[in-house]
């Protein structure tokens, strides 16, 4: 979440890509960072889709609302394909799934933190 962020940190950043942000502190934030000439373009903040994005900084020449290309599906995040809620409401052959992503989870919590 922007707001999470420090404005320094925030100032150091040369190019922003700004997806969905429904929450009024982050909409606020951002409204600190972009250019008064891109004002209008936080009202889509709330509203994109996914895939769009609000971009600006160096890396522009002006800020600009974009959307993101569509990966083949072989380039897509594994996680994508998960059936979740059919699993879980089966008992029987996806059950061996549901057990696996629990011993998973539980084997990441386990892990002491580092530092």
């Amino acid at each position: 979440m922007p707001s999470e962020l420090s404005p320094q940190a925030l100032s150091q950043c040369g190019t922003v890509f700004a997806l969905r942000l429904g929450h009024y502190l982050d909409q606020r934030f951002m409204a600190t960072a972009l250019p008064d000439a891109a004002r209008g373009m936080l009202a889509a903040l709330p509203s994109m889709r996914t895939q769009e994005a609000i971009v600006f900084g160096e890396g522009v020449r002006l800020p600009m609302h974009i959307r993101f290309d569509d990966l083949p599906p072989e380039r897509r995040p594994r996680s994508d394909s998960a059936q979740f809620s059919r699993a879980w409401q089966t008992e029987s052959a996806d059950a061996e799934f549901l057990e696996e992503g629990i011993r998973r989870w539980r084997e990441q919590t386990r892990k002491p933190a580092t530092g």
